[in-house]
């Protein structure tokens, strides 16, 4: 080797290592987490009392069946959704303390995963039993005797694009979810 050989060999680049997984990092992104999903939990466990007192007071001031039975429907629609997060929307991640990283990090992105999956099924079990309500309630509150539907009309708009945001927030945090599970499933095949 001369002197040309080690100058090279001195000023090459040392080869990128691979990159590790921290545990304490992973460990402080499931905790940040799990009090987002409990967060998360607590607000729709309010939102969805305040809903049921709210539209059960409506409902037993009705002035029409239809007004009756929509609210009727979407305070049953509140106690489903409030039961279907409880059931489904908790975390439920059991390891145990002297588990390796790779089991850590395994369980960590079946989490995002399980979150992913509710949030993507949002219409199914949030949005339509409550738009079922919503619509007969509406409905029912339709003006018929003559009166402008401007106001109503508005209102129903208003509904309608609460609904989508919604379904699109809920939709986006799904997809942030499954690539946050697929970028730290990456990670571990890269080791």
């Amino acid at each position: 080797m001369n002197d040309l050989d080690l100058k090279a060999l001195w000023q090459t680049p040392p080869e990128e290592e691979r990159p590790a997984i921290d545990p304490e990092v992973i460990e402080s992104r499931a905790a940040d987490f799990e009090r987002t999903v409990r967060r998360r939990n607590a607000l729709e466990w309010v939102a969805s009392a305040i809903v049921i007192v709210l539209f059960g007071r409506d409902a037993i001031n009705a002035s029409t069946t239809a007004e009756l039975m929509g609210n009727w429907l979407v305070v049953a629609a509140a106690i489903g959704v409030a039961l279907y997060l409880y059931l489904k929307g908790r975390l439920s991640v059991e390891i145990d303390p002297t588990s390796d990283t790779r089991t850590y990090v395994e369980a960590h992105a079946r989490a995002l995963d399980a979150q992913a999956r509710l949030l993507a099924s949002v219409p199914l079990w949030y949005l339509g039993p409550l738009s079922v309500g919503m619509i007969v309630l509406m409905v029912g509150r339709m003006p018929t005797d003559g009166r402008p539907m401007i106001v109503w009309s508005v209102v129903v708009s208003l509904i309608v694009l609460v609904f989508a945001g919604i379904w699109w927030l809920n939709h986006r945090g799904a997809r942030k979810l499954r690539d946050e599970a697929a970028a730290l499933r990456a990670e571990l095949d890269s080791l």
